[in-house]
């Protein structure tokens, strides 16, 4: 009987042993995991699918980001989008937009590995009012891999002025 506790007993021991040299190992590999850095920023007025738009590309050193999107209720105006596993780099923190769509851009780190890039808009941010996608990068452009903002002038309603009849109504 007591020569079954002990190899029991010495099982038990050796699968701890093995479980602790395994763990270590792989909150190093979390560490060791590919941190985005963000390297770029630009924007601009453009014409997106036939709506005016401010666009927003936010480069990164490498691809396949992960991020969530969100429009806080309390705060109509605002875009938010969480970048997982990302760091800013060397971008500023803030951008100031000279135009009729957006007021400011701000880029923080909320911890270690999570930034978040808030965009202050002029009108409420409702769906089809801004569009959000990643975009390889173009080397003839000299452009990284990078997230595009697109923020609309029209709030994702028909532009009235282009349908013929409904001018000024």
């Amino acid at each position: 009987m007591f020569s079954k506790i002990c190899r029991a007993a010495a099982l038990c021991f050796m699968l701890l042993a093995c479980l602790s040299a395994i763990l270590p190992q792989s909150s190093e590999a979390a560490k060791r995991e590919a941190v985005h850095k963000l390297n770029y920023f630009q924007s601009y007025e453009t014409e997106v699918d036939g709506r005016q738009a401010l666009r927003i590309e936010i480069g990164m050193d490498r691809d396949n980001v992960t991020y969530d999107v969100m429009a806080h209720p309390y705060l109509q105006k605002q875009l938010v989008i969480d970048l997982s596993n990302t760091e800013p780099g060397k971008l500023k923190s803030d951008y100031r937009f000279s135009s009729k769509l957006a007021k400011a851009l701000h880029i923080r780190e909320l911890e270690a590995r999570h930034t978040q890039v808030r965009i202050d808009c002029k009108n409420p941010v409702i769906d089809g009012s801004y569009a959000v996608h990643a975009e390889p990068a173009d080397r003839k452009a000299k452009k990284p891999y990078r997230l595009v903002i697109d923020i609309f002038a029209s709030g994702g309603t028909a532009n009235s002025s282009r349908v013929a009849g409904v001018s000024g109504r």
